[in-house]
């Protein structure tokens, strides 16, 4: 077998094992994925009813926006057009979980956030964007982001 032969075999094996480690790697990273949809309180109205639905990697946790002593906050940020405002959000309840000596709110499963806005303006149109800052946890706890869009027309 040629030198060069040798050295294309080697690549390939090399790849093959990377494919190989990086899979079970991929698999041991927990996510945060969801939807978010809107839609008017009537087709003339200036109030929008926002609902996000989230989900976790099954044995994985975020923690609640007031998680308690140490736990790693879940935040939401958000973006749309100038005169709108957010009146109202209802968060699911988080689970309460004892660790050691401290109690942690978290969430273990699904959950969902409700919002409702002011566009300011009757037919007022706009995109809006929830940015959504967590930590992902299992042993330890992995930053993340997650930003989700929709339009309002």
């Amino acid at each position: 077998m040629s030198r060069g032969m040798r050295c294309v075999r080697g690549v390939i094996s090399g790849l093959l094992l990377v494919a190989a480690v990086s899979g079970p790697a991929l698999a041991q990273r927990g996510t945060l994925t969801g939807t978010m949809s809107g839609r008017r309180m009537s087709p003339t109205s200036d109030t929008v009813m926002l609902h996000i639905d989230l989900r976790m990697t099954p044995g994985w946790h975020v923690g609640a926006v007031e998680p308690g002593k140490i736990g790693v906050p879940t935040e939401l940020t958000w973006q749309f057009p100038a005169g709108w405002r957010v009146v109202a959000s209802h968060w699911s309840p988080p689970t309460a979980t004892v660790v050691g000596r401290d109690t942690v709110l978290e969430y273990r499963a699904p959950f969902s956030i409700s919002s409702i806005l002011v566009t300011g303006q009757a037919n007022h149109s706009g995109a809006i964007k929830a940015v959504i800052a967590y930590g992902i946890c299992r042993e330890v706890c992995i930053p993340g982001r997650l930003t989700l869009t929709d339009e309002v027309h």
